[in-house]
Order: C-alpha cells, then structure tokens, then sequence
C-alpha cells in the first residue's frame, strides 16, 4: 500500500497506514459475496 500512495503522486500522508487493516472485504481476493450486498442493501434503504 506504501508503493501504491508514493506513486499515485497526491502528496497523501502514509504514516496512517499503521491503522490501516484492510479494504474491509472478507472474501477470498477481495470478491464481495451476497451476504455483504444485503448489508449494504439494508442499510441504503433504511437511510433512504
């Protein structure tokens, strides 16, 4: 991730990536399953 924020060239700060964990996708290469679309399905129609 370091690389990926010293090329992009945007002057952004990679001292926080130490609280950085993940992209937040569980699933295997980063393929988002049925189940996290119905949260976020959920939480779009809940907020309007």
């Amino acid at each position: 991730m370091r690389d990926i924020i010293a090329n992009r060239g945007r002057n952004e700060d990679p001292s926080l990536l130490a609280y950085w964990k993940s992209s937040g996708v569980a699933g295997r290469g980063g393929v988002i399953g049925g189940q996290e679309f119905g949260t976020w399905i959920d939480w779009l129609a809940a907020e309007g």
